[in-house]
């Protein structure tokens, strides 16, 4: 006897179901992508509008930090957004001298860096003394920590070149062995921060880029100390 096989046959009501589930779908989808859309186009408009308002010098409502770059030209703090966009911040190291092993003054360039991006930390000098009989430890805070600072940036040239002038003044203030002085907004104004030792510093090549020299500097937070002389009578 041979098999017979039943198909449901779905009703007119079945089937504008399937058709409103399907377009509810897609227009959830299309929902997304178009969020998505408008969320990237926000961040890059509102940090082209940073950019320009920075260049325009307009960014100076409630006491923003402004300093001056080697032309004289006020350079104001550049704020951070909530989404997530990297920001960067101008960097400016002022011209100085220090006095060599061999007696000499030795001066460096100032070196203005357009392009720098900042991660900062600080750790407390703390005192920890294990006790017989009681768990963790007593913990005596001494004080705090100098701040450790992480410096991003690049040095690009606008023609097809090797920026051989500002990596040569950035590779000699690399080289001041003392604290060199700092301007930025950021950490002038949120740390308290003038006075850096540079650690460290690294240079990288990059890809398809000769014009375009990334670099990361390590750097420790420090102050401008006056040494006194004293003349003790007999």
């Amino acid at each position: 006897m041979p098999k017979i096989v039943k198909f449901k046959v779905p009703s007119p009501e079945d089937v504008a179901k399937n058709v409103v589930r399907k377009a509810k779908f897609a227009f959830d989808t299309a929902a997304d992508i178009g969020r998505g859309a408008v969320l990237q186009y926000s961040k890059g408009k509102i940090y082209q509008g940073t950019l320009d308002e920075l260049e325009n010098g307009t960014l100076t409502a409630n006491g923003d930090y402004v300093f001056a770059d080697l032309n004289g030209k006020n350079l104001t703090e550049q704020r951070s957004y909530f989404l997530d966009t990297p920001i960067y911040d101008r960097l400016l190291f002022p011209t100085g001298s220090y006095i060599d092993l061999d007696g000499r003054e030795i001066s460096y360039p100032a070196m203005s860096i357009d392009t720098a991006v900042f991660r900062v930390s600080q750790r407390k000098n703390i005192v920890k003394t294990p006790i017989q009989g009681r768990n963790g430890t007593v913990k005596e805070y001494i004080s705090d920590g100098d701040w450790e600072i992480d410096i991003r940036g690049h040095i690009d040239t606008e023609k097809n070149e090797y920026p051989l002038y500002d990596l040569s003044r950035l590779v000699q203030i690399s080289k001041v062995p003392q604290q060199v002085k700092i301007q930025s907004g950021f950490l002038n104004r949120v740390y308290d921060v003038f006075y850096v030792v540079i650690e460290e510093v690294v240079f990288n090549q990059k890809e398809g880029y000769v014009n375009s020299v990334p670099f990361t500097i390590k750097a420790s937070s420090d102050y401008d100390l006056d040494v006194v002389e004293f003349e003790v009578s007999e």
